[in-house]
């Protein structure tokens, strides 16, 4: 276990914060979701109503859950409350594996992702978090 903390500390932070990492990570999160999301019964209108989104708006709906600022597309669609199954593309695994999971606590997860890494990004890229040579 402690290997494999090693492991994800050194991929992740190591020498300090790299944009880029954090970039592909930002990437991995919001592709994922808008895979998750482009689901039936994911997503519902405001009132509550299902939607059955495009895969488009699912990936809007994903970038707008993850940047930590309010856009007019979260207004009309959110996160549907009843827990979907949803098989996992897993090449080589057959039965396919199955996940069970309420949309509402993706949408939390992607959000608390977006609110500490793009501060985080924002502030690697301005140069704050850069090593003072002494």
């Amino acid at each position: 276990m402690a290997r494999l903390l090693d492991w994800i500390y050194g991929v992740l932070v190591n020498d300090g914060v790299r944009p880029w990492r954090l970039a592909g990570l930002a990437m991995v999160l919001i592709l994922s979701g808008a895979w998750f999301f482009s689901h039936p019964g994911t997503v519902e209108l405001r009132d509550k109503t299902q939607y059955p989104v495009t895969w488009g708006e699912a990936l809007n709906l994903r970038l707008v859950e993850f940047l930590p600022v309010s856009l007019p597309i979260k207004e009309q669609l959110v996160p549907g409350s009843d827990p979907v199954s949803i098989a996992l593309p897993i090449p080589g695994v057959k039965p396919r594996l199955m996940m069970r999971l309420r949309p509402s606590s993706a949408a939390t997860i992607l959000q608390l992702a977006g609110w500490i890494l793009v501060p985080i990004g924002v502030a690697a890229m301005t140069g704050v978090l850069m090593r003072k040579k002494k």
